[in-house]
């Protein structure tokens, strides 16, 4: 009885050891590529792109949005560049941003406040695409800007 009751605690405790840790799943590796999408307003129009890159399980997204504005026979074109960093990604489909981005307005650099939720989601025709309402802030400003809803699109 006692060589039984011997063996149970050592199977009990061989049982107890601490196991190593589950390693968080890698869900930003499904958000890499480059998306894409335009937008149109009158004689207005926006070509925006989003390379996606992931470091240690975060984000990093480089957004370019090209402008372009006609009126009365005159084209203006102006050039915006931010530099998205360590995204947290929150579940297989979804990820935050919440950050004061650095941006590149046409050779000047800034810094805006970028905040939005990104929903990766798959269309009926196989396409990928990330749908957000992204919101700017510029520093010590208390109004801010939003896009409209915006679906971009895996090239």
């Amino acid at each position: 009885m006692k060589k039984l009751l011997v063996l149970f605690l050592i199977v009990f405790a061989a049982g107890c050891k601490d196991k190593e840790p589950e390693p968080e799943p890698n869900y930003a590796a499904d958000f890499v590529g480059e998306y894409w999408t335009n937008t149109a307003d009158g004689g207005n129009s926006t070509a925006q792109t989003w390379v996606i890159t992931e470091s240690n399980n975060l984000l990093n997204i480089t957004y370019t949005i090209d402008y372009t504005f006609r009126n009365q026979g005159k084209e203006l074109r102006s050039k915006e560049v931010y530099t998205l960093k360590d995204i947290q990604v929150l579940n297989p489909v979804s990820f935050k941003i919440a950050q004061d981005a650095a941006v590149n307005e046409d050779g000047n650099l800034k810094t805006r406040r970028v905040e939005g939720e990104g929903v990766k989601s798959t269309k009926a025709d196989g396409t990928v695409v990330i749908g957000i309402t992204l919101k700017f802030t510029e520093p010590g400003a208390s109004s801010s800007t939003s896009t409209d809803y915006l679906e971009f699109k895996k090239r």
